[in-house]
């Protein structure tokens, strides 16, 4: 089951559902790596994107590659730098252990019950194949589902 975990981990990290996170508003003036940050007017947003395609820590961060979050051991990575589809603080998303449950519920149970195929003639989704908003949601494609035979 690592391994699901890990293409799960893959697919959020390539996904980047909210790139650039939730915006948030400064309570109170202050200071931070040398830079002066007023309470008026200033927000604050995460860049969940550039965090999650930077080579410095993603190898060919264009590639799906679910072995990244894998010890050599076959056992999951905990702790990844980097890794922020949730954002990360004191706000970051409430609802991420129960997503984290869900999402590996779904995956496991699909894949043992059906065969994900591509339509005849349909391409696989590609990067530019993103509505790219406040939340990046794909173009509408098509697959097939068939059920596994048992």
């Amino acid at each position: 089951m690592p391994y699901t975990e890990a293409f799960i981990m893959e697919a959020q990290r390539l996904g980047n559902v909210v790139p650039l996170g939730v915006g948030h508003a400064a309570t109170h003036d202050l200071e931070f790596a040398g830079y002066r940050f007023p309470k008026v007017g200033m927000m604050f947003q995460a860049n969940v994107w550039s965090c999650h395609m930077d080579p410095k820590f993603w190898p060919d961060p264009e590639k799906f590659d679910p072995g990244r979050f894998l010890n050599s051991d076959g056992s999951l990575k905990t702790k990844v730098p980097s890794f922020l589809p949730f954002v990360l603080g004191k706000r970051q998303c409430l609802g991420e252990s129960l997503a984290r449950m869900e999402l590996f519920l779904f995956l496991a149970i699909f894949m043992q019950i059906f065969t994900f195929r591509t339509t005849t003639g349909s391409a696989l989704l590609k990067a530019e194949d993103v509505d790219n908003f406040i939340v990046n949601s794909p173009k509408h494609f098509q697959f097939l589902l068939e059920e596994r035979k048992q």
